[in-house]
């Protein structure tokens, strides 16, 4: 009886359901588990509550590894059960989105995606990141302060929504930055002036559709850019660099990362930050390191994809 007794109590323990509650009123059930509260809405067929509350929790997990520092408090999460009834439910913040956070009230929405349970995982990690980034940087949500730096706050959350993928084909981010030909805004202007010559006529070289130009440094940590899917792929981009340049399990660069991060939510400049904690002389000194380490990550792309096409001929 007293094993009996053990078991018992280490099941609930680990269990990652504490408590289930369904309310009739609204059609909503209530799960806690060690990090979250959930409510789902009822007849939501694609998802069965255990694995779901696993899968929380794992996303947890493997954010807390990276931004521990950041994390605090369970969030509540609300799933609904289509994607019609998340529009009805969260309002017009929603259209064109699969995925919103309140972090004042330190919550998520989603629906239930039945089709794709890989995106929901990435939406949820992409919304949880969004949520602590910007609780961290300004914990009494105060609309004057313009806090987090907006490429902080999206970089963060496109890296680590990379990190809930176990497989590279859905590891989004990493794809667009190294399946796609990124060059610098310098080399944008070496194009317009660059010609080919047949026959002593000019003509413009035939464009690559893949290429991306990034904008200068100085010009992207303005804060005054259209928000395109390129700048996106910069944000995620600068500060994997800072982050986790090399994807290494040694914690050194991440701690830096939360030093600088500190220094920026104390109101320090963004050079003063880069020459204190990565010893950059200037943004300008960032962005040359920057490009030496891409030109490093994408030679080792390329030389692992025709190592593989050349063993597929063997």
């Amino acid at each position: 009886m007293k094993k009996l007794l053990i078991l018992i109590v280490f099941i609930l323990a680990f269990s990652p359901i504490v408590f289930c509650i369904t309310t009739a009123e609204n059609n909503w059930t209530s799960y806690t588990t060690a990090n979250f509260i959930i409510k789902k809405e009822k007849n939501s067929n694609g998802l069965s509550s255990p694995n779901l509350s696993m899968n929380l929790e794992k996303i947890y997990s493997t954010l807390r590894l990276n931004i521990g520092w950041m994390m605090n408090g369970k969030i509540t999460v609300y799933i609904y059960s289509s994607y019609e009834n998340y529009l009805k439910g969260e309002g017009e913040n929603a259209y064109g989105s699969r995925a919103l956070a309140y972090p004042l009230e330190n919550t998520i929405a989603f629906y239930d995606n039945k089709e794709n349970f890989t995106n929901t995982k990435q939406d949820i990690a992409h919304e949880i990141v969004h949520m602590f980034t910007t609780r961290y940087f300004n914990p009494d949500q105060d609309p004057n302060l313009d806090m987090p730096p907006r490429w902080i706050d999206e970089g963060m959350a496109t890296l680590l929504e990379d990190s809930t993928s176990s497989t590279p084909e859905n590891k989004v981010w990493d794809n667009l930055l190294l399946n796609n030909n990124i060059k610098s805004y310098k080399d944008e202007k070496k194009k317009d002036k660059k010609f080919t010559f047949s026959f002593n006529k000019k003509e413009e070289p035939e464009e690559d559709e893949n290429i991306i130009y990034f904008t200068k440094f100085e010009d992207f940590f303005a804060e005054n850019q259209n928000y395109s899917l390129n700048w996106y792929i910069q944000a995620y981009a600068i500060v994997r660099y800072l982050f986790n340049p090399y994807d290494s399990k040694i914690a050194k660069r991440k701690v830096q990362f939360e030093q600088f991060c500190e220094l920026i939510k104390e109101g320090r400049d963004l050079e003063y930050a880069l020459r204190k904690v990565y010893h950059y002389r200037n943004v300008n000194n960032l962005e040359q390191k920057f490009w030496k380490w891409y030109k490093k990550i994408q030679s080792q792309k390329d030389k692992e994809k025709k190592d593989y096409d050349f063993f597929l001929t063997i």
